[in-house]
């Protein structure tokens, strides 16, 4: 694509600006100048009866290209789609307002010129990104909506472009959506909820604790699961309040990251204060699974912890797996190239066969806690658990029984031959400043 030098020249000259007004890594208004602008256009087009567009665009994959080229790369291409962006845009004002995100306010425009604008958003990411000596290829998410059937004021176009765009993204990216007339309270909620998120990592509201795990024939301990808790308004949120309502959306990616880069440092950190603290289990979401770059990102993170990867479990659920069963034996192949322990959490709940099952180098299965918590009085849940364990012992995989919460499950499970739990009847999960002392006197009552 041909780009107008002046636009370079003039976010050059921008970029050396930044303070108050202007982003410094790609030289267009930040945020807090677009929303100033925004404000200023509301009043003007409601003034004199013209109409004013919104366009929020998402850089697709732009958090697969940072983590596998690094930052600088990321920047570089970030600085790249803003050019691309302001010559697209014309005279309209194009803004960075997120990591990946630009927006452009068009006032004024018909909406034959708008529709235009957005082809030729899309058409312009099409073509490769040259950053260094590699072409990129990313796409863009566009959402857009408009003053006439949008709202009365700044913020409800926001709403409406920022679900438009979540609509596209949801959909696979790379296409445009248009807003409804107004936003749903699913809709609204989801977005309240993702903005949150994104803020609780950036303010450090997240914290792990770690639950044990222990060999049911000696209470011998040999790993642990992080947990994540979100430590908002003077309460502490366990994971299952929220996750579910991020789950789709790109934002559990960057959960994602957080868990497993946390889990690498206190790893380090336990180890540099002489604690031999055994294998640690993260959850990976499905969708942060299914990102082809993960085992690149993960060979980064324990490249900065300085860890080995057999000091790490994660787990993926039946149903992340059977997604492209193809492309999942890929990734896991590449993760147990790293040394990670790949276990399929919640077996027994999702749609997996033997046969697929078979071709994933896996080395645990988890029995989901709705199995356990109806053995041994349940037939048909003790019919699934004992299948479970016969699958398992032809496979030569590990089984951790999660949701033990009672003698009886632990009598049963370990008379099953099930070597591993984990649940309230062991321990609860345990803040990371009293994980040493756990372990110490773990080891000192063997």
């Amino acid at each position: 694509m041909n780009i107008d030098p002046r636009y370079s020249e003039m976010l050059a000259a921008q970029r050396s600006l930044a303070g108050d007004s202007y982003d410094p890594i790609t030289g267009l208004p930040n945020r807090q100048q677009m929303l100033r602008s925004l404000a200023e256009a509301v009043v003007r087009a409601r003034r004199q009866d013209e109409p004013l567009a919104l366009l929020l665009v998402d850089v697709d994959a732009f958090r697969i290209v940072n983590a596998a080229a690094g930052q600088s790369a990321g920047d570089a291409l970030l600085a790249a789609a803003a050019e691309r962006l302001m010559a697209c845009a014309g005279s309209h004002l194009v803004a960075r307002t997120g990591d990946n995100e630009f927006t452009i306010l068009a006032a004024g425009e018909p909406p034959e010129s708008i529709v235009e604008v957005v082809a030729s958003v899309l058409a312009a990411f099409h073509e490769p990104f040259n950053i260094g000596e590699r072409d990129l290829h990313v796409t863009a998410s566009v959402g857009i909506s408009d003053l006439a059937r949008d709202g009365e004021g700044p913020d409800f176009l926001l709403r409406a472009a920022a679900a438009a765009l979540h609509r596209a993204k949801e959909l696979g990216g790379n296409q445009r959506q248009y807003s409804s007339s107004m936003l749903t309270l699913a809709e609204f909620e989801r977005l309240h909820i993702e903005h949150r998120v994104r803020r609780a990592i950036a303010s450090g509201e997240f914290s792990l604790v770690y639950q044990p795990q222990v060999r049911f024939r000696d209470g011998a301990l040999v790993g642990f699961e992080a947990l994540l808790r979100w430590n908002r308004d003077g309460q502490t949120i366990p994971a299952s309040a929220f996750i579910r309502a991020i789950e789709h959306s790109p934002v559990i990616i960057d959960v994602g990251e957080w868990v497993i880069g946390e889990t690498c440092r206190q790893i380090a950190e336990w180890r540099d204060m002489s604690v031999d603290v055994p294998r640690i289990a993260v959850n990976v979401g499905a969708r942060h699974f299914q990102q082809p770059s993960l085992a690149e990102a993960m060979r980064r993170l324990l490249e900065k912890s300085g860890i080995e990867g057999s000091a790490l479990e994660l787990e993926i659920t039946e149903t992340a797996a059977m997604h492209d069963p193809t492309a999942a034996a890929r990734t896991i192949d590449e993760l147990r190239a790293l040394g990670l322990e790949i276990t399929i959490d919640d077996f027994g709940t999702g749609y997996s066969s033997l046969a697929y099952l078979t071709r994933f180098a896996i080395t645990g299965l988890k029995i989901d806690r709705a199995f356990v918590a109806d053995v041994p009085a349940s037939r048909s849940a003790t019919a699934i658990v004992n299948a479970i364990l016969a699958t398992a012992r032809a496979l030569d995989l590990r089984v951790v029984a999660e949701g033990v919460e009672t003698s009886e499950q632990a009598e049963f499970l370990a008379a099953s031959h099930c070597e591993l739990g984990q649940g309230y009847l062991f321990a609860q999960p345990i803040p990371a400043r009293d994980i040493p002392t756990y372990v110490n006197d773990r080891k000192e009552t063997r």
